[in-house]
């Protein structure tokens, strides 16, 4: 028998950002150069484009991390067991952490390791693991699971 979902968790920013938060924003062409159209046809061009009319942001005390061990509490919680029997703690991304002053990538420690710690398993025997695929990066954890499965 191969991995199986038995528990799911997610995490959605409370701090919405509309398209009207954009107006104050300066707007730059392929060539750098500032664009000569008002802010308001910018943002709307867009929104006729890709029907975004807003769009949740994480604030800036927050990380990958933070959100993902939220989201993996959630999941624990679903699955109704107790955080200390994971075996694993995998975390598909692409990025790490970054922090929001110095604008620069952090992951080390791994961000799996960070989500283990900020989920509060003390259990030494849980195995964090990154997954630095990105988009498919949930699928590769599957197969990582699957593998490692006992």
């Amino acid at each position: 028998m191969g991995a199986i979902i038995i528990g799911s968790g997610s995490y959605l920013p409370e701090n919405n950002v509309t398209n009207e938060d954009f107006l104050q924003t300066q707007f730059f062409d392929e060539k750098g150069q500032p664009y000569t159209v008002e802010n308001s046809e910018i943002i709307e061009k867009f929104r006729s484009i890709t029907e975004i009319k807003s769009r949740k942001y994480v604030w800036e005390n927050q990380n990958n991390s933070d959100i993902a061990a939220l989201a993996g509490l959630q999941a624990v919680q679903d699955a109704g067991i107790d955080k200390e029997s994971l075996d694993y703690v995998i975390v598909a991304h692409n990025y790490g952490d970054m922090d929001a002053k110095q604008r620069r990538t952090d992951i080390t420690p791994s961000i799996s390791a960070r989500v283990k710690h900020k989920m509060g398993i003390e259990n030494p025997k849980c195995i964090p693991y990154d997954m630095l695929y990105g988009c498919p990066g949930w699928v590769e954890g599957m197969i990582l699971a699957n593998t490692l499965k006992k």
